[in-house]
């Protein structure tokens, strides 16, 4: 069933607009290795995590064939569309400033995570070909 294993997934998206849109205090000027900005680094890890989850939970649904065999393309593009969403919402609605950079982070974040989950899939099939 679809929502047994997005549910995790849409949490993880509802925690992270909360998050990003309505906090109060930006994010600490940091340095991650001495030349990555804290910020970067929170936006790419964010929808790494969020890519990875939701293409698991696309691949296990059963309710949609075309959605399950095709897993990793409607994850970035609903990812994508959720990245989207978030800086218009930020834009408009907060008056803060679109950086190209955040939006770069996001898509690395989600093209990374979906490499993952292809990745284990692919080691998990030819693990399982070989018994």
């Amino acid at each position: 069933m679809y929502s047994n294993h997005n549910l995790f997934a849409f949490l993880l998206a509802v925690v992270m607009f909360f998050l990003n849109v309505y906090r109060s205090q930006p994010l600490p000027d940091l340095q991650m290795g001495g030349w990555l900005p804290f910020d970067k680094f929170a936006h790419f890890t964010q929808f790494f995590i969020l890519s990875f989850v939701t293409t698991v939970g696309f691949s296990k649904q059963s309710k949609s064939k075309t959605i399950q065999y095709n897993a990793m393309q409607y994850s970035f593009i609903l990812c994508i569309i959720f990245s989207v969403i978030m800086e218009i919402w930020q834009f408009y609605f907060l008056y803060k400033y679109f950086q190209i950079f955040d939006s770069l982070a996001n898509l690395l974040g989600i093209f990374t995570g979906i490499l993952l989950f292809f990745w284990i899939y692919k080691k998990i099939n030819l693990f399982s070909k070989k018994n």
